[in-house]
């Protein structure tokens, strides 16, 4: 990556707004892509860039205007760099040898850099900001963020195992994985205490990079090519691979991918799109050496994930599409108009050219959340994703490093537990459906439903507001009341018909006991009559008195067989 150079870049329609009342202005034939006061060209030397300060904005003042015919430009005053004692990092970059300038348009065959030779006429001043950054050689955007915060995403394949017996959660042979411990310092105590590794509830492996897959050896150093549409190439970086086991069988493989950071906003749409369905795979052992890198990359990850448990692993259980959930976070220069529609777009999967219909800004005002100007949430049940930018009020530090962090860690954790609830009840609704006349299996079911509300089921999670709002946002998203709500239904109507199954062949228990203790009394009766009517003794009833007596108790027995019956 060959750095041009440094230089404040400013919004476009910003800075046209801004001098269109300027007496005399007039745009040439061709505008400026990506204005900027370039600070240090490297045509004329190397500089140390101070790579912390990417994404800084800083306080220019527009105080002059020019245009010959072949250049249109205004001077610039850099207000917000302070060159009094070298404290300012930007400072040492600064050629001011230079008149500082940002060009605005062009003529046919003009130069940008002979426009710092104008005779600028002085204006009225006007207040502007711009944001530091590099230009580099092949790439038609500036960069101003840290490459490794550029975009993320995390892309999360859930699967099912059968649990242990002893209510701990599965572990993972050590040969490739190692455990990792969880740092959740602003979540609730009882879920620190849930992914604490103490407890076995929840167990948080890493992928070693000394694995004994050769292909994903080293894998933080290395780079793997995915194939997009009409021939497009884009570069990742596999920047983790976790997996989370937790107690109730249900797991999460996390695979945590960097994108080019030059990449125009389209790409990145159509490579995320991409990464979501890059699981869903034929046979896997066929997958490990296939030619199409996406697969085996795929397929060698989770060769390693059963190797490592040795039990039978069903791969998205409760998702026939076999689309990975996500959490995807970008980091940006400044907010753009399109900026919701892009989180949008990433957070249900569509590239680009899917096309969106109006009713969509319905859609996204439900689902963003903005706990503050320079970050809001997009949130679906597919994925969500997260834009933080910097504006002038924003710590710089906090949104190019604290903040991604964060998303990492701790957002990410609270949005793995939502997950895992919901998996949960999508997998338990299923075996309560298929399974609604076993009362054995359901009962099972009911127990293990009880192990999910007490392991992942929370109201309050946080008591920092932001983290808080936010899960409440993904309970409602995610549906988590409705989906308990409909696996508790199965399982209590089918308690409802086994319980009416029991009472009927309880009647008919108490029936068949009723006409017991009837046939009895009638051997007892019958062994009375012929007792009195034995001959030689004297006859104390009537031959019709007999007759009826038959006929009544067979009158009553067969009433009482007709009911037995109709139970």
């Amino acid at each position: 990556m060959k750095i041009l150079y440094t230089g404040l870049f400013v919004d476009s329609r910003e800075l046209h707004e801004k001098i269109k009342n300027i007496p005399g202005a007039k745009r040439l034939e061709r505008l400026v892509e990506n204005p900027h006061v370039t600070l240090w060209y490297y045509r004329d030397g190397h500089k140390e860039i101070p790579t912390s300060e990417y994404g800084r904005i800083v306080d220019i003042r527009i105080v002059g205007y020019a245009n010959d015919g072949s250049n249109e430009g205004v001077k610039i005053e850099l207000t917000g760099i302070d060159r009094s004692n070298g404290q300012d990092k930007l400072s040492g970059i600064v050629d001011d040898n230079k008149t500082h300038h940002i060009t605005i348009s062009l003529g046919p065959d003009a130069k940008a850099v002979d426009t710092g030779m104008l005779d600028f006429v002085p204006i009225e001043p006007i207040e502007l900001t711009g944001i530091f950054g590099v230009f580099c050689e092949d790439y038609s955007k500036p960069f101003c963020g840290s490459p490794s915060n550029a975009f993320l995403g995390k892309y999360i394949v859930p699967f099912s195992i059968s649990p242990n017996k002893d209510g701990k959660a599965v572990e993972l042979g050590t040969m490739n994985w190692k455990p990792k411990k969880v740092n959740l310092r602003y979540l609730a105590s009882y879920i620190r205490e849930v992914f604490s590794s103490d407890n076995g509830i929840v167990r948080a492996y890493s992928l070693s990079e000394d694995s004994s897959c050769e292909f994903l050896n080293g894998y933080k150093g290395k780079t793997f090519i995915i194939d997009g549409q009409e021939d497009k190439r884009y570069e990742i970086s596999l920047n983790g691979v976790e997996v989370y086991s937790f107690a109730t069988g249900i797991c999460f493989l996390v695979v945590s991918v960097g994108f080019d950071p030059y990449l125009e906003r389209n790409a990145i749409l159509e490579l995320s799109s991409i990464l979501s369905f890059m699981f869903r795979v034929g046979n896997i052992d066929e997958g490990l050496n296939s030619t199409n890198e996406k697969t085996k990359l795929a397929c060698n990850i989770m060769k390693l994930v059963t190797d490592g448990i040795n039990r039978k692993v069903e791969w998205f259980p409760s998702a026939e599409n076999k689309k990975c959930n996500a959490l995807l976070r970008y980091v940006s220069d400044t907010q753009r108009d399109d900026d919701y529609e892009m989180a949008y777009r990433l957070s249900r999967g569509f590239k680009d050219s899917a096309y969106v219909s109006r009713s969509v800004s319905e859609d996204i005002t439900r689902k963003v959340y903005t706990p503050i100007d320079d970050r809001f949430w997009m949130i679906d049940s597919n994925a969500i994703a997260v834009f933080s930018y910097l504006d002038k009020n924003s710590d710089i530090n906090f949104i190019r490093n604290a903040f991604p962090a964060n998303v990492d860690n701790y957002y990410f954790h609270e949005y793995l537990l939502a997950l895992h609830e919901r998996e949960g009840f999508l997998i338990y609704n299923t075996r309560a459906v298929k399974n609604w006349n076993n009362m054995k299996e359901l009962i099972k079911l009911k127990r293990e439903i009880l192990q999910l509300d007490i392991w992942s089921t929370y109201n309050a999670v946080s008591t920092d507001s932001y983290y808080q709002e936010l899960y409440d946002k993904l309970y409602k998203e995610l549906r988590l009341e409705q989906l308990e709500s409909d696996v508790e239904e199965v399982v209590s109507k089918a308690k409802e018909y086994d319980d009416d199954i029991k009472e009927k062949r309880t009647n008919s228990m108490l029936t068949a006991i009723g006409l017991l203790a009837i046939f009895s009394a009638l051997i007892d009766g019958t062994d009375f009559v012929w007792k009195i009517c034995e001959p030689g003794k004297e006859n104390l009833l009537s031959v019709g008195h007999i007759i009826v007596y038959f006929f009544v108790v067979g009158a009553f027995v067969y009433g009482l067989v007709s009911c037995f019956k109709k139970k």
